[in-house]
């Protein structure tokens, strides 16, 4: 194949750079549940949509702020921080606040999928000078960010390329959505046999009366202290991190918001441990750091999964939650996922720009223990859900390295793929 013809152009040759608002406090009309107003801490790194937004602005904001309004398939920039590991498309008419600036596509040359992707991987390898504010981060301005060079290609060979990419993302969603599911199924069954006590066979057991009211004889009133141990994991220093270590590190970011682990926050280690950061698969872990607003994180937890590797070390942010006796551990994941514990321990949780919740008010946690036949039954219903989770968890993980690896070679331009023989839906 020959090369393509490719051009170097400002980002804001890609379109019309807009940098959202942040409505005033004190002005709470503008605050509603019309248009989705998205803020960094909405944006998951490795999504390509948002899921979820925690506000909203009503009729009165969408009116203030119209003129910053977004159309769906705009790119999204988080530009204070660390600029580029921020980044999503919009779904729907959106709004952003002013941490990010956003760039309506000028279709007409450009490809907005392949705006999305271009950003994603290329803006993390630009040089920007003088952006740094006095705590280190950046923080680039609408001017700078609009002045950042990029190469592209033609129109044409835009599309294929964005259509290539999100299909690999098409598959991560689909997955995604599965998992989901499959978590709801696993919590209504856990609610149904341990909240409403409806488990197999209830008709026949006798209750008895405590502190919670009528429960199952057999059960008892514990504290999470007495049936586990909590370790908390490595203290480290930003030098422990190397691109190529022996050891996996796995760090708050491998905790997905609502629980369950994400492979894309696993990091690599150089350094010093004890045997008692050390993790294997299968290991239940809890975040006991948080730096989302809405504490989506902590208090949450996530399963050890099959990494392929020896040596696996927690960092400082996550305690690993050991069995003191034989606990199956399905069960003891589910109890720490869908029961209160979440909700309840995150409110324990202290700080201002991070939080911090203490292994005590977990460890005082105190809840109805099922006898262990029940506790036997409900891991063998619920493990089959929980090998499906794991899978397709594992499944998203392979998916994201290789659309990695295929969107380098395709942003490199090395091969002209004008002439592939591929017509991207929708064009």
């Amino acid at each position: 194949m020959t090369q393509p013809k490719i051009r170097l152009i400002l980002v804001s040759d890609l379109g019309r750079i807009v940098t959202g608002n942040t409505p005033p406090r004190k002005i709470k009309d503008y605050i509603g549940n019309k248009t989705t107003w998205i803020k960094p801490t909405d944006i998951e790194i490795g999504s390509r949509f948002i899921k979820k937004t925690e506000e909203k602005l009503s009729d009165k904001g969408y009116e203030k702020y119209h003129s910053s309004l977004l159309p769906p398939l705009s790119t999204c920039v988080v530009t204070i921080g660390t600029v580029g590991e921020k980044i999503c498309l919009t779904k729907e008419e959106s709004f952003t606040n002013q941490a990010i600036n956003a760039i309506i596509p000028d279709k007409s040359k450009f490809d907005p999928m392949f705006i999305f992707y271009l950003l994603k991987y290329n803006l993390h390898l630009v040089e920007l000078r003088h952006s740094g504010t006095a705590s280190g981060r950046q923080n680039i301005s609408k001017s700078s960010f609009g002045n950042i060079k990029l190469k592209v290609t033609d129109l044409h060979s835009q599309k294929i390329i964005g259509w290539i990419l999100s299909k690999y993302d098409d598959l991560i969603e689909n997955n995604s959505k599965r998992i989901e599911i499959l978590n709801k199924v696993a919590q209504f069954v856990y609610n149904e046999w341990f909240v409403n006590l409806k488990f197999p066979s209830y008709q026949k057991i006798k209750f008895v009366d405590s502190d919670y009211g009528m429960i199952p004889e057999g059960w008892k009133i514990k504290k999470l202290g007495d049936i586990v141990k909590m370790t908390r994991g490595l203290s480290y220093s930003s030098s422990n991190l190397v691109e190529n270590g022996k050891i996996i590190f796995v760090t708050l970011k491998c905790i997905e918001r609502g629980g369950g682990f994400r492979y894309d926050g696993i990091k690599r280690f150089e350094g010093k441990y004890k045997d008692s950061h050390v993790v294997k698969t299968g290991d239940i872990v809890i975040a006991v750091t948080d730096m989302t607003q809405e504490r989506n994180i902590i208090a949450r937890p996530a399963r050890i999964p099959q990494l392929n590797e020896n040596e696996i070390i927690i960092s400082m942010d996550l305690v690993k939650v050991t069995p003191i006796e034989e606990l199956d551990r399905n069960w003891l994941y589910s109890f720490l996922n869908y029961s209160t514990f979440g909700i309840e321990m995150k409110e324990f949780a202290n700080g201002v720009n991070v939080l911090h919740l203490k292994s005590e008010p977990m460890e005082d946690f105190q809840f109805i223990m099922p006898d262990e036949v029940i506790i036997q039954k409900y891991s063998e219903t619920v493990s089959k859900i929980y090998y499906q989770i794991d899978n397709l968890y594992l499944r998203n993980h392979n998916l994201a390295n290789s659309r990695e690896l295929l969107a380098s070679k395709l942003l490199s331009y090395d091969t002209d793929i004008s002439k592939l023989d591929i017509v991207p839906e929708g064009y």
